[in-house]
């Protein structure tokens, strides 16, 4: 590939338009370059001379903001964006309704659970947000978006027997494996997908990841914590694989990387053959991870840590009405808001 330079010309998806390459883009690397140049096909703007069309106002975030984001979060909300352009991308941005956002997403086949519809809102939001203060449109119609959603009731939590029922049914060892390592540690799966050798310290019996979903919000690695038996898990994978530090510790059959889709695929047909309920998912692990840990009497604030929640009160929120009969439960939530109040 021939070297770039600044000002050269790089042609945008669907060879309809070109562009110049900023020395900002430049000096990110053709890596990035090209992330950026592919969140949207180019539409031609319809609005009048002078007013901001809302691809533009994308096209400024992929400049000035997408470099705050790691691969994966840029990923996603490159394809987020990419549909608000497809549908809106030549509207002018200050006469754009935000009812008419609204009505999309809510409509949109692609995301159906309220906290993916309220993720959605609150990038569309960020977009013009940033832009408003940026001075290129001098009003923000998209200001109470996210308002308009909800995160929707939590996931439920996996029940012991459907657990059970799952690795009876599971006849993938491989997928097993991964079953038992987030029902033990109740991790996240995309906590799952990117641990590595290197993350493991035996010595202490945790996992440290730096690189995480609350790592911006935290500005500390998240801890995952290793009980026996999941230490007994890792020491035969490692047996298998040969532990090298930058290798992933799970992978699938094929030997890459664990996504969403491919745990997907993989769990809706086990439920079916286990004949567990369809609102059992792999979210569901973690969830009945920290209902188990508050159960215990374990303090809040290392239920937090251990989940890698911001905050306790997120902890607080997701876990307390799940165990609000639970005396042990009311009992460590009271002895942590005690000492929390204490000088």
């Amino acid at each position: 590939m021939r070297k770039l330079e600044a000002g050269c010309i790089r042609p945008r998806a669907g060879n309809l338009r070109c562009r110049v390459l900023t020395q900002r883009e430049l000096y990110r690397g053709p890596s990035m370059t090209a992330q950026i140049a592919q969140i949207l096909p180019f539409t031609p703007p319809l609005v009048e001379p002078g007013k901001r069309t809302v691809q533009q106002l994308v096209e400024h975030w992929a400049v000035v903001d997408a470099a705050n984001y790691c691969p994966r979060a840029l990923a996603e909300r490159s394809r987020q964006l990419k549909q608000l352009c497809l549908m809106f991308g030549s509207r002018s941005a200050e006469e754009l309704p935000s009812g008419e956002v609204i009505v999309w997403i809510k409509g949109h086949r692609s995301w159906q659970a309220p906290a993916t519809k309220k993720g959605v809102a609150n990038i569309v939001a960020h977009v013009f947000r940033l832009c408003t203060r940026h001075m290129l449109i001098g009003r923000n119609p998209m200001a109470e978006l996210a308002r308009d959603f909800d995160e929707g009731e939590p996931r439920r939590p996996v029940t012991p027997a459907e657990f059970q029922a799952l690795l009876r049914h599971c006849a993938d060892a491989i997928f097993r494996q991964v079953l038992l390592f987030l029902w033990l540690t109740g991790c996240r799966t995309q906590d799952m997908c990117t641990v590595r050798w290197a993350d493991v310290d035996w010595p202490a019996c945790i996992i440290r990841l730096e690189k995480h979903k609350t790592r911006k919000k935290t500005r500390r690695a998240k801890i995952i914590r290793l009980c026996p038996r999941t230490i007994a898990l890792l020491r035969y994978l490692q047996r298998q694989s040969g532990g090298r530090p930058d290798d992933l510790i799970f992978v699938h059959s094929r030997g890459r990387a664990w996504n969403s889709q491919s745990l997907a695929m993989r769990m809706a047909p086990l439920r079916r053959r286990a004949g567990v309920p369809s609102e059992a998912k792999l979210h569901g692990m973690r969830h009945a991870r920290g209902t188990m840990w508050f159960e215990s009497g374990m303090d809040p604030k290392m239920v937090s840590l251990f989940l890698g929640h911001a905050s306790v009160r997120t902890t607080e929120k997701y876990y307390l009405h799940t165990t609000a009969d639970s005396d042990a439960a009311r009992k460590a939530m009271d002895d942590y808001e005690r000492r929390r109040r204490q000088p």
